[in-house]
This record gives structure tokens, sequence and C-alpha cells, in this order.
């Protein structure tokens, strides 16, 4: 059992290596093969659509294969995709432009430098930790909701609780191809600003959908497509926030610290994450709202404490932009308009 269990941890390290080397690493090499910040935009965008696209991929196809064929099976396609990526990526590497490092004492006087200008840079990313929670919070209980509705589509057809997240994939994916489309002009902040805003309904309307959940729990089962609406305001506002973050990261930071911007997103992410167990921690220690059994929890509050909580920092987001414009400003900085 020990030695099972070394394995499997083994593996999910090197799998978040892996990541942490690729992922981000590929969207900074990706993006540095452009010359405007418009078609880097571009190609951030098109990376996230693709990201949810193989997201939707790994939860309905190979969910399904790992179910009928076996895990074995689901695991063998994954290492077989990943093998053609690879492939793929040394097939292309000869037509990439390469920057050759080339660091002396006045670069590394530089970097300490563009190091600490990354300080004014940290309010703003503190503010996408409690965006990033929020959200982790919602997945989660998106489940616990979905178990105790009808997610039957018709005889024999039903969805999983575990693939409602779909819904805000998919709709994630068609928003950012269509903002792409039309060449919205929004700068990343505000690309930014509205997706906090979009998130703030988003989680006010999930309050909703359960308070009417529970009002008819004792006589009917709703139909779990209900939920459909609040995931797809939580997708569209991903679709903006998400991308633009990473396009912000990537055109502000210094020029030598670039790998490090798109990988910041990582960062607040895998915070956020974390927390997210410390707020459901919270209210399970002081409410009675996340009991054993959804219907005699109160989810609903916990959805609204969640809008209250994006609403607290959409206005801690929009001050640290406006300290970010002004700092930037009085050090003699062009930047663009940010609304």
């Amino acid at each position: 059992m020990a030695s099972q269990l070394a394995v499997l941890f083994t593996a999910i390290a090197l799998l978040a290596t892996g990541i942490a080397g690729t992922r981000y690493n590929g969207m900074t090499m990706g993006a540095n093969q452009f010359s405007t910040d418009s078609d880097r935009t571009a190609f951030f965008n098109w990376c996230f659509v693709s990201l949810y696209l193989s997201s939707i991929s790994g939860i309905t196809i190979l969910v399904y294969i790992q179910d009928s064929a076996g895990w074995h099976w689901g695991f063998a396609l994954c290492t077989a995709i990943t093998a053609i990526a690879f492939l793929i990526y040394l097939c292309g590497r000869p037509y990439y432009l390469h920057s050759k490092p080339n660091v002396n004492k006045n670069q590394l006087l530089s970097l300490c430098r563009e190091g600490k200008l990354l300080l004014r840079f940290l309010p703003i990313i503190s503010s996408g930790i409690l965006l990033s929670a929020t959200i982790s919070v919602q997945t989660s209980l998106t489940v616990l909701q979905a178990l105790a509705m009808d997610r039957h589509l018709s005889h024999g057809l039903y969805i999983p609780a575990g693939s409602m997240n779909v819904f805000v994939l998919a709709t994630a994916a068609a928003s950012i191809t269509v903002l792409n489309c039309t060449r919205c002009r929004l700068s990343p902040l505000g690309r930014v600003a509205i997706g906090h805003v979009i998130n703030l309904l988003a989680m006010a309307a999930m309050a909703l959908t359960e308070s009417k959940r529970l009002a008819v729990s004792t006589t009917k089962t709703l139909s779990v497509l209900w939920l459909v609406p609040p995931l797809v305001l939580v997708g569209f506002g991903e679709a903006f926030h998400f991308p633009a973050s990473v396009s912000f990261y990537y055109q502000d930071f210094p020029a030598s610290l670039k790998s490090i911007a798109t990988g910041t997103f990582a960062v607040v992410s895998g915070t956020g994450f974390y927390v997210s167990s410390a707020i459901i921690t919270v209210i399970r220690r002081n409410t009675v709202w996340l009991r054993d059994d959804v219907n005699e929890s109160r989810l609903d509050k916990v959805y609204l404490t969640l809008a209250g909580c994006c609403l607290l920092n959409f206005v801690y987001f929009l001050l640290c932009a406006w300290l970010y414009k002004r700092t930037t400003e009085n050090r003699g900085v062009k930047l663009e308009e940010l609304y």
C-alpha cells in the first residue's frame, strides 16, 4: 500500500512539474513569436480556448473511456496524446524564434532593479486570488447541487454531476473565440474588471437558483438544467478575466521577466484553490450552512457570501488598478488607458 501511494504521489508530482514547465513557459515562448500586443493578446486568447477544449475532452471523452474500457486505457490514451504533442513540438522547434540568454553583471543588476518593480504589481495580482477562490468553491458546490437535482435529460440519458463544469468550459471557449474575432478593444485591465462584475453576478445567480431548489425540495426534485444559466455566466466571466490577466502580466512585466509573467497566473490560481479550502473551513466552523445533507444546508447563503466577497474584491481591484495607473504615470512609463 505504501509503495502504491509512493508511485501515485510521484506521478502527481511529475505531472505538476511537467505542467509548470510546459504550459506557462509555452505561453511565453508563443507570445515571443509576435511583435505587437494585439497579436500577443490574440495568441493568449487561443491558448485559453485550447485549454478549455482540452478540459472538455478530458471530463467527457476520457471519463467515458475510463468508465467503459478501464482506467488503464484512459491513462494510455493520455500518454499517447502527450507523445504526439511532444513530436509536434520537436518538428516545429527549428522554426521558432529563440532568444539567446547572455547574462552578465550589468544584466544581473538590471534584473534586480526590475524585480523591485514587480512590487507595484502585487496588489493587482492579489486581487485575482479571491476571484479564483470563489470560482473554486462554486465548482465544488455545483457538484453537490447537481447530485440533489434531477439530472435526466430523457429516458436513459442523464448528465453526470461531475460533468456540470462542461457548461462553464464550453461557454468560456465560445466567448473567448467571439471576443477575439470581434477584436475587442478593451485594455487587459478593462476586461479583467468586466470579468469581476460578471463573476459577482454569477454567484448571485447561483444563490437564487439554490433558493429555488430548496423551496421545492420537499415536493419535487428540480431539474439540473436550472444550474446552466449561472454556469454560463461563470464561463462568460472567465472569458474576460483569465486571458486578460495573462495578457496584462505579459505586456507590463519587465522584458526579462516574461516567463514569470505567464507563470504568475498559475500561482494566483493555485493560491486561490488553497484560499477556497480556507473559506469552506471557516463557513463550516462558524455556520450551519454546510451540512452532510445538501437539503439541510443553506448553499444559497454560501453563494451570497461569495457574492459579497466578489463585490469587496472588485472594489479592491478598482483601487489597485487606479494606484497602478497613478504609480506608472508618475514613473513616466507609457501606459494605455485602463478603461
